[in-house]
């Protein structure tokens, strides 16, 4: 009778009056030993959405939590990406874990559903399934292990609610796995445990579960929480069994449906007449008090399902919905636990609260949500809510850092960048607390000194000092000798000192094959420098992608079979290559240095010398640079390769012992005076150098280039936004 009650109100409307769950009722239930998980995933990763899962999912947490009144703190909820199954076993064995004794344990998942590939088991699909059945079989949560991690809690009982259908397909009937025919099994499977389970589903296993006419939402939770609301209490007694709230369902599908079939079920079926409310003697599966509807308590949504009057007219009658404002719904939660929460809405409006917060009448638009705990740093997000639609957030404190900055000269000018846009400036010393942590980096400079640099992590309830001593810039270091290293455990880095001196940059006399850039020689001086010892490795690079500060893109690889990009290719030793000249200054930078000019560069390649080649002034051989030798052609396409034989620049009587690039470091023979490796060959260099107004300037020759050009006064150019696979890069400091 209820049934048709609410068919009378809506049918004559073409469905537009279904009723409106979002507003929660009055408290009705003791539900404070209670806990809930909630999975709703509308939209998946690889397969087809589930429109209104979310709008579903937020009544049945305002339910649980306003109604029922299951604390905040025990509810769980993972909506979209963060349901896939590492999350939805780990927020499970949180649920039952927060159970009490005598509560309820509540699980509401609403997804998709398939059947196990040999029939045997339900399949409760995660969010980053893909349309294969092993990804299916890898990604999903069996319905039998879900069962099984209720038995482990201190529950009196658990009501399980799956709207999903296992019969493998979307709510319009398409496969979800491409090409697969599942096995499905020739009767319902029985639900046996050892602790009182309930498990309302949304259709029998052969059978597509889907919308409601006329409402974009998955039917079956919807109509089982407004049968749990009152809707479903057909002999008026003030309780809701579980049998009414399937046989309800049942009625309103069977009546409305059309195209599909859909037979909610319940499991075991001897729950039929257990109440939902206060249990009756005798009964198999006694549930105890859950109660979820007591007669007078439903409000407004009782209102709504009574009949309308019998009025005798002949003139047209109109059942009419009250016309209710744009809302949406917001719901905050930190951790730790109960936060301040200062929220802006989009009118400017301000509010200020306790975490965790749900707001039902949530104004659409950004809000402007603090965080503010005693002991942590205060966190600030913007924050869209959707018209009719729920938007959740959870804050994570942390507790605040400090950094230090000392050293001398005293008064040096020091400069602080870190997250969330922090940046400020002062005399050294130069002290900050209650900073954010992260990643931070720091400068410090003054006029007549070499300024010096530093970026690294400040952790969390740690200090960190950084300590400084700036040398002058005309003044050789104290018994800084050149060639003098020192190792850098953070990026990895070996530093080589480069003295400070003058030179000739250029074409040396009794170089018989300089190019017009590289004419007349001409003097230059250089203030001292570090230069790394190498090329920057792979992993170098990875150290700083994993930093956040360098791009983790993967890199452009050649025509197969040559794979001459390093990045991800298991070379880690060798130098990063396939980068552009932002993507290396970038690098430089998180290590505390820069690129080298393009005098630099040549200084520390000749020692401050006048040398053709960076070791002397003896022809490449295979013993001092990875260059185009009788292994050159293996690195290189069809089509290059016989431009390179046409025009003889493969050196087939010379054996380097590689094809493609070689470990940095692996010609001691070709070191420098002043001990830097591959300065000649391996890969061409980025410098922080303009060769002209397009193009930067980059230095050393390359693995399948000929001899004359690994000569230290060559030069090369390339647009910056170029990745070739035979170009890396050296940092300065």
């Amino acid at each position: 009778m209820r049934a048709l009650m609410l068919l009378s109100l809506i049918a004559s409307s073409a469905f537009a009056q279904w009723p409106s769950l979002s507003e929660p009722l009055p408290r009705q239930g003791n539900g404070d030993k209670d806990a809930a998980l909630i999975v709703s995933i509308e939209d998946y990763a690889f397969l087809p959405g589930i429109p209104g899962a979310q709008e579903n999912a937020a009544a049945w947490f305002q339910h649980l939590v306003k109604t029922r009144g299951i604390p905040v703190t025990q509810v769980k909820w993972l909506q979209n990406n963060e349901a896939a199954l590492e999350s939805i076993r780990k927020e499970l064995k949180f649920t039952v874990s927060r159970v009490k004794p005598g509560g309820v344990l509540w699980v509401v998942f609403i997804g998709h559903g398939a059947p196990s590939e040999d029939g045997s088991d339900g399949l409760l699909v995660g969010a980053d399934a893909q349309n294969v059945m092993e990804s299916f079989s890898a990604r999903s949560l069996k319905r039998s292990e879900l069962l099984s991690a209720l038995e482990t809690g201190q529950q009196q009982a658990s009501v399980v609610l799956l709207d999903a259908c296992f019969s493998g397909q979307s709510p319009t009937g398409e496969l979800l796995v491409k090409g697969a025919m599942p096995t499905l099994p020739e009767r319902e499977t029985q639900v046996r445990a050892k602790k009182p389970v309930v498990v309302l589903s949304a259709a029998t296993s052969r059978q597509v579960a889907g919308a409601l006419p006329g409402k974009e939402v998955p039917a079956f939770s919807y109509l089982a929480l407004g049968g749990l609301r009152g809707w479903a209490d057909e002999n008026h007694d003030g309780k809701v069994t579980a049998g009414e709230v399937v046989g309800f369902t049942r009625s309103v599908m069977g009546t409305t449906l059309t195209g599909r079939t859909q037979t909610p079920t319940l499991n075991p079926e001897t729950a039929a007449n257990i109440a939902v409310g206060k249990a009756k003697a005798g009964e198999e599966l006694p549930l105890g008090d859950i109660v979820l509807w007591l007669k007078g308590a439903a409000g407004g949504a009782r209102a709504t399902l009574e009949p309308a009057p019998d009025v005798k007219s002949t003139g047209p009658r109109v059942s009419r919905g009250a016309v209710k404002a744009v809302v949406g719904s917001l719901t905050v939660k930190t951790t730790p636990a109960g936060a301040r929460l200062d929220l802006v809405d989009p009118n400017g409006q301000a509010l200020a609260t306790k975490a965790p917060l749900m707001k039902p009448d949530a104004t659409p638009g950004r809000w402007k949500v603090t965080a503010t705990l005693e002991g942590y740093v205060a966190q600030t997000r913007d924050v869209d809510v959707p018209p009719d639609d729920v938007a959740f957030v959870e804050m994570v404190l942390q507790k605040p850092a400090s950094l230090e900055v000392t050293g001398t000269p005293e008064g040096a000018l020091v400069r602080v960048k870190g997250p969330g846009g922090f940046q400020d400036e002062g005399g050294l010393p130069w002290k900050a607390e209650g900073l954010t942590p992260g990643e931070y980096a720091v400068s410090i400079s003054r006029e007549g000194y070499t300024g010096e640099s530093w970026t690294g992590t400040v952790a969390a309830g740690q200090a960190q000092q950084v300590t400084t001593k700036l040398k002058r810039a005309d003044a050789k270091e104290p018994g800084q000798q050149a060639g003098t290293s020192r190792v850098d455990s953070r990026t990895g880095i070996t530093w080589v000192w480069m003295p400070p001196g003058s030179f000739e940059q250029g074409c040396v006399p009794g170089d018989s094959e300089c190019d017009s850039d590289e004419e007349p020689a001409r003097p230059k001086t250089v203030t001292g420098f570090w230069m790394a010892k190498t090329e920057t490795t792979v992993k170098q690079f990875e150290t700083c992608a994993s930093a956040g500060r360098c791009s983790s893109e993967p890199r452009e690889q050649d025509v197969e079979p040559v794979k001459t990009c390093n990045w991800k290719n298991g070379r880690s030793t060798h130098p990063m290559n396939c980068l552009n000249w932002s993507e290396a200054k970038a690098f430089c930078e998180w290590a505390g240095g820069r690129l080298p000019s393009a005098t630099e560069w040549e200084y520390a390649a000749k020692s401050g010398q006048a040398t053709i080649y960076p070791w002397g002034n003896a022809r490449p051989d295979g013993t001092r640079a990875n260059f185009c030798d009788k292994n050159c052609p293996n690195a290189l396409v069809a089509d290059v390769r016989k431009k390179w034989e046409d025009n003889k620049w493969i050196a087939y009587g010379v054996d380097d012992g590689f094809a493609g690039t070689s470990p940095v470091g692996s010609f001691r023979a070709g070191e420098t005076k002043w001990g830097l490796a591959d300065m000649a060959g391996n890969v061409w260099e980025w410098t922080g150098t303009d060769y002209d107004a397009e193009k930067k300037e980059v230095r050393g020759g390359s693995l399948n280039n000929t001899a004359n050009l690994l000569r230290a006064s060559f030069r090369s150019r390339d647009p910056p936004t170029n990745r070739p696979v035979n170009h890396g890069f050296r940092c300065a400091q």
